[in-house]
């Protein structure tokens, strides 16, 4: 997981669960262009961000993607609702059928951004 240095007050902290390697790093390069996002962090494993949710870090906003290939993201972001109250989860993902994104707002999604082809 990646870290950033502090942030000014004020601003949003990150956390991101890609498993894809460049599309991480895209997201990754995009928070830090931003003065009030700051990159809380990022992993590839569903498992892992489980982890660090359970330890209640100060995150803002979980992007989270639905197929990873330890886990699920619905169940990341049912997680980050028990574990973490105030932090708002988007969801980024190649998946845009029903039976993947209605239960991701149902688990407590705010939102989805689809990584759809061109």
């Amino acid at each position: 997981m990646r870290r950033a240095p502090e942030s000014e007050p004020g601003s949003l902290n990150i956390y991101i669960v890609e498993d894809d390697d460049a599309l991480r790093d895209d997201f990754c390069r995009a928070v830090q262009t931003c003065p009030r996002l700051r990159l809380f962090g990022a992993t590839g494993s569903a498992q892992e961000a489980l982890r660090v949710l359970r330890q209640r870090p100060a995150i803002d906003v979980l992007l989270v993607d639905l197929g990873l290939p330890d886990g699920d993201g619905t169940d990341v972001i049912r997680v980050m609702r028990t574990e973490l109250a105030q932090a708002q989860a988007l969801v980024i993902s190649v998946f845009a059928d029903d039976r993947r994104v209605l239960p991701a707002f149902a688990a407590g999604a705010r939102g989805y951004l689809h990584q759809g082809c061109e």
